[in-house]
């Protein structure tokens, strides 16, 4: 079957989530290998509701979160090699000869983060921008949670780094200014935000440069169990780097793949050997309750303005 041809577990076409990623930047997208497998997703939601300092990479800041939990739980670092997931990036970026993942965030609430581009953080030469990310709702998001916030259509304005902005000359490295300065962009060009507000079991994917955040957590006592997992496009000769630590006329501030490079083999391994998802198939009634929730490529997401800013 043509990849365009193919339908996501909730209906949605392969050729519409494709328009619609590069058009606005994002994509909603329902796995049917990781819906076919919910006790995967049961597991995972567990390690998330457990989320401590104790975990072995837990960050305080943002509401706490876990990063590279795929280094000590195998939940995450199957999500983060779902099958569908990998075959949908893929699609989305014609001419990458694999998808990577290189890094995994689990979130047990909202993080409140600034407004960002994830080309600031990591980078891709010398074609930039070959990356995307996958957000994992690991319950039905609401929006007094601090859902994920975004803004359509950022991506084609920018790559929203330190050279756009316009902030190498004065302020280097201060990631505060940036910001800041993201914010003014923001206000500048009268930008609407939207927030990621979809239920359990579904993925918000989005490209390198959409500018994206956590918003306001109205309520703390709410979780917003999720999975982001970022991956690289590759592509022979690729370089990778931190773009945020390498000033013009500066070295490189490489990544070495050395540090992913076993949740990547695991990645490699689902995309060759189907076997962990021989239960995979086209959705029929096991899917039947995540159908109900969304039929569209934007279904499952709030487009409200004002609250969570």
């Amino acid at each position: 079957m043509f990849l365009g041809e193919r339908s996501d577990c909730a209906g949605r076409s392969w050729s519409s989530i494709r328009q619609h990623f590069h058009r606005e930047g994002y994509a909603v997208f329902t796995s049917c290998t990781l819906a076919q497998k919910p006790g995967l997703l049961d597991n995972l939601e567990q390690y998330v509701r457990r989320l401590n300092p104790r975990y072995k990479g837990y960050k305080r800041g943002y509401g706490g979160r876990v990063q590279d939990g795929w280094k000590s739980s195998m939940a995450v670092r199957y999500a983060a090699a779902d099958h569908d997931t990998l075959e949908l990036l893929a699609y989305l970026h014609s001419g990458s000869s694999a998808v990577e993942p290189f890094q995994t965030l689990n979130f047990k609430r909202g993080t409140q983060q600034p407004t960002h581009s994830d080309v600031v953080h990591f980078d891709t030469a010398p074609r930039r921008a070959q990356m995307a990310a996958s957000w994992i709702a690991l319950e039905n998001i609401h929006v007094d949670a601090g859902p994920l916030v975004f803004y359509p259509r950022s991506h084609a304005k920018g790559l929203w780094d330190y050279t756009q902005l316009e902030l190498w000359n004065s302020t280097g490295k201060d990631y505060f200014a940036y910001e800041r300065a993201v914010e003014q962009a923001i206000a500048a060009t009268g930008m609407q935000p939207a927030y990621a507000t979809i239920p359990r079991g579904t993925s918000f994917v989005w490209a390198a440069s959409l500018l994206h955040g956590g918003s306001r957590q109205n309520n703390p006592n709410r979780t917003r169990l999720s999975q982001v997992t970022h991956y690289w496009m590759s592509q022979p000769g690729m370089r990778y780097w931190v773009p945020r630590y390498s000033p013009p006329g500066k070295r490189e501030y490489a990544k070495a793949r050395g540090s992913w490079a076993g949740l990547a083999n695991v990645a490699a391994q689902v995309s060759t050997n189907a076997s962990f998802w021989k239960t995979a198939e086209p959705c029929r009634d096991k899917c039947s309750s995540t159908r109900a929730n969304s039929t569209s490529s934007t279904r499952g997401v709030s487009v409200r303005g004002g609250a969570g800013r």
